[in-house]
């Protein structure tokens, strides 16, 4: 009996955390994944539910930025694939390393993995994974400076989601639109981009992307020369930031974005310290 409650127990666990997850209830989801992982260790589990219920787990681990956690996590899967003859998931986990690898700059073997998963026949099923795929795809592509190309994948991507619907593959997508519009010196369209992407992370609870997300549109209004908006959007983010300790680094950049808030101006220095110190606690997985 005690084996049948600790499977059940586990079973709904699992569905309980895939559900919170696709309604965006990060934090709820969690709670849920750390109580099937215990789970996970009950002699006699399905080894293919275990795996997957491991999947989510390193999946989150990315969606915090928590790069050991993803190391750690992928070995174990990938091996689990491969003897359970789960060709979805091996895609998946192809798909989480090779996102892990771009967001460390190691942008040859990224896109090496991306390259292959474009064309995968399980990713192929999956509209969001091959959006992100894409996008991820986009973006190395307008780091090498292959702007035409990065263009033409972002746009095919609107075939594949609905970009006004909130997600994280939605929110990923008006991110690096804001980004490609704003090299191309669209700076309105970009801060719109910017917007919808901090308010569609914001949906999901993921509030480290939602705050990197508004610095740069602040950080983008200044330049477009709406510089009260900038400080609207300033207002709106420092809270979150200071509540979340998110860049103990940028405490001096805070301060002085406070302190000239209150003289009805924004200091742009400040404002740039503090996406830098963003962007590498994201990239650091300091969330």
């Amino acid at each position: 009996r005690t084996l049948c409650d600790s499977v059940l127990s586990g079973c709904v666990a699992v569905a309980a955390g895939f559900g919170a997850l696709q309604c965006g209830l990060l934090e709820e989801c969690l709670a849920w994944i750390k109580q099937a992982l215990r789970w996970c260790d009950t002699p006699g589990t399905c080894p293919t539910l275990v795996a997957r219920t491991k999947y989510l787990n390193v999946g989150l681990a990315y969606g915090q930025r928590k790069w050991k956690d993803v190391a750690l996590g992928l070995p174990e899967l990938r091996n689990a694939a491969a003897q359970d003859g789960l060709g979805d998931l091996a895609a998946k986990v192809r798909f989480v390393e090779a996102l892990t690898l771009k967001e460390q700059l190691r942008d040859t073997e990224a896109e090496l993995l991306l390259r292959g998963l474009k064309v995968d026949p399980y990713v192929l099923k999956d509209p969001s994974v091959h959006a992100l795929v894409f996008l991820s795809l986009a973006e190395l592509e307008d780091k090498k400076g292959e702007h035409e190309a990065a263009d033409r994948l972002v746009n095919e991507v609107g075939s594949l989601i609905n970009s006004n619907e909130a997600g994280f593959s939605a929110a990923h997508l008006h991110n690096i639109r804001g980004s490609l519009l704003r090299e191309r010196g669209d700076l309105d369209g970009a801060c719109e981009a910017f917007l919808t992407a901090a308010e569609m992370y914001a949906k999901v609870e993921m509030a480290a992307w939602s705050a990197y997300s508004r610095v740069v549109l602040a950080d983008t209004l200044m330049a477009a020369g709406r510089e009260r908006e900038a400080r609207s959007q300033i207002l709106i983010v420092l809270p979150v930031i200071e509540k979340r300790a998110l860049v103990q680094e940028a405490v001096a950049a805070v301060a002085l974005l406070r302190e000239s808030l209150r003289r009805q101006s924004a200091d742009p220095r400040a404002l740039r310290v503090l996406r830098e110190q963003l962007d590498r606690m994201r990239r650091e997985g300091r969330s």
